[in-house]
């Protein structure tokens, strides 16, 4: 999360972005879990055979393998009232970006029918292996105990957090996405605040709530396509904390939701990078899943027609988007 360019990340020229400095409620006990963040600048830019094309009908889709040979996913990644966009392969790595954007907007024919086409860019945290599964969370404590570093965490204090915890200490009806590098839900300070789909047996391999993923206890892994999302970079293990470490449970500090969950959707790997695919694919699971609130501590300098979309449909719902601005 600490901001190391002079470029404003995520650059949505629309009121759904709501930036906030998370950086500013960051604990000890947490730090710990990654150090020395910072942003990828040197990283690649984005995956070279794959874009993202948002088609009015689905007719579009054999003129497009037809004309450029692309491979087309199966499910769309978002529908909206306009379209659906699709992910298409470029497997022989034939076709140039600007010939493809060229063709589409210059062939009538297809250009009815394709609304949009972008590359699948990466995008990376704002800051600085084996996935274990998710444990039992153990019973909290009938009185609050103090915990023992919350002294020491900066923003919790900065913005009088303790003043407004004598009226509401935040509520398990409250569903934040943490939509990053995974999160350590085993973490004692975090456990028993782990989002928790019941309706979904652990280990039975079949997807119980039908909602396309199987075993998905605790959230999802896109990056890895599996049902751990295990932090395994140590940015989202921070970022949960500060929104929801258990308060008066004895242990290292508190969030500032002290009792709402968090539900752990990783999209960027462990170098702290992922997709443009993989991001709206989670901030889909999120809306799909219950989340109110959805944490996005990440960014990169290209604008992005497929975010703004899945943005929208986020404020459709009523869901509030919420952006690193920096540190």
């Amino acid at each position: 999360m600490f901001f190391s360019r002079q470029k404003m990340f995520l650059r949505f020229g629309f009121k759904l972005v709501t930036p906030v400095l998370i950086g500013w409620v960051l604990s000890p006990s947490f730090a710990s879990a990654g150090q020395d963040f910072v942003a990828h600048s040197n990283s690649k830019k984005f995956a070279a055979d794959e874009y993202l094309i948002k088609v009015k009908s689905l007719d579009a889709l054999p003129l497009l393998a037809e004309q450029f040979g692309f491979e087309t996913s199966q499910r769309p990644l978002l529908t909206t009232k306009e379209g659906s966009r699709f992910k298409v392969i470029d497997r022989e790595l034939q076709t140039n970006f600007d010939e493809l954007q060229a063709h589409i907007y210059s062939v009538n024919f297809l250009s009815e029918n394709v609304l949009h086409v972008e590359k699948n860019v990466f995008w990376h945290s704002l800051t600085v292996s084996a996935d274990p599964n998710p444990e039992r969370p153990p019973q909290l404590p009938k009185k609050a105990k103090k915990d023992p570093l919350l002294s020491r965490a900066y923003g919790v204090l900065k913005i009088q957090a303790p003043d407004a915890w004598a009226k509401h200490i935040g509520s398990a009806d409250v569903v934040i996405a943490d939509i990053d590098t995974g999160v350590d839900y085993n973490h004692q300070d975090l456990i028993n605040n782990i989002w928790r789909n019941t309706r979904e047996i652990p280990g039975d391999k079949i997807d119980n709530d039908g909602n396309g993923f199987v075993d998905d206890v605790v959230g999802w892994d896109f990056a890895n396509k599996d049902s751990l999302p295990w932090d395994d970079n140590g940015h989202g293990t921070h970022t949960s904390g500060s929104i929801a470490a258990t308060g008066g449970n004895g242990v290292g500090i508190s969030g500032v939701a002290q009792r709402a969950q968090v539900m752990p959707l990783k999209f960027l790997a462990a170098d702290g990078s992922g997709t443009t695919e993989d991001a709206v694919l989670a901030i889909k699971y999120a809306l799909d899943n219950g989340a109110k609130i959805l944490s996005n501590s990440w960014g990169g300098d290209e604008y992005s027609k497929a975010l703004e979309d899945v943005i929208q449909e986020a404020a459709n719902r009523q869901v509030l988007f919420v952006a690193a601005a920096g540190n």
